[in-house]
C-alpha cells in the first residue's frame, strides 16, 4: 500500500465545504480562474484504488470531483522540485547526463506554446528515485489517470468497469 498525491478537478466548493473539507483533510485548494483544483494524499494498493477512496471522501462532503488533474511540470519546475539546476534537467532531457544503466529520462507528456515540454510529474518523480531525488510520495502515471478518469467517467454515465474489465450496466 502507498500513499498517492492526488490532484482534482472541481465543482466551486462552497464556503461550507471548504471548511469541512480543511476539518476532515489535509488538502491544498486552489482556483485559477474558473477551475477549482484539489489535491490530497489518499493511501491505496495503486492510484486508482488510492483515487477512488479520495473521490469517496470528498463527495462525503459534497464536493463534486470532474476529473484527476495531470501534475504537468517545466524543465524548471523539475530542477525546483528535484533539488538541481535547471541546466541538470537540461542535460537529463536531452540524454547527456544520466547513470549508467539508468533508463531514459521520460518522454515528455504534452507541448505548451512556442514548443514548451511538459512532463508528468509522476514519470519523472520515478525516474528521480534511484538518484534520492524523488519526493517520498507516489504520483499517479499516464495509465492511472486514464484508470482513474475512465472510472468517473463510467460512473457518471451509469456504467462500471468490473474487475474483470467487462462493462456492466450500473
Amino acid at each position: 500500500m502507498g500513499t498517492y498525491e492526488l490532484i482534482f478537478e472541481a465543482a466551486p466548493p462552497t464556503a461550507e465545504q471548504l471548511d469541512s473539507l480543511y476539518e476532515h483533510e489535509d488538502a491544498l485548494v486552489a482556483a485559477h480562474g474558473r477551475a477549482w483544483f484539489i489535491t490530497i494524499s489518499s493511501n491505496g494498493t495503486s492510484a486508482l484504488s488510492a483515487g477512488k477512496s479520495a473521490v469517496g471522501r470528498l463527495e462525503a462532503l459534497g464536493i463534486a470531483i470532474w476529473r484527476s488533474y495531470e501534475d504537468l511540470v517545466t524543465r524548471s519546475e523539475i530542477a525546483r522540485r528535484a533539488g538541481v539546476t535547471a541546466q541538470a534537467v537540461g542535460l537529463w532531457t536531452r540524454g547527456q547526463r544520466r547513470s549508467i544503466g539508468a533508463p531514459d529520462f521520460p518522454e515528455p507528456f504534452n507541448y505548451a506554446g512556442g514548443g514548451v515540454e511538459l512532463w508528468l510529474w509522476g514519470d519523472v518523480n520515478t525516474w528521480l528515485d534511484p538518484l534520492g531525488k524523488a519526493d517520498d510520495m507516489s504520483h499517479p502515471s499516464r495509465v492511472d489517470h486514464i484508470l482513474i478518469n475512465n472510472w468517473l467517467l463510467m460512473r457518471s454515465t451509469g456504467w462500471e468497469v468490473t474487475s474483470s474489465w467487462h462493462l456492466d450496466a450500473g
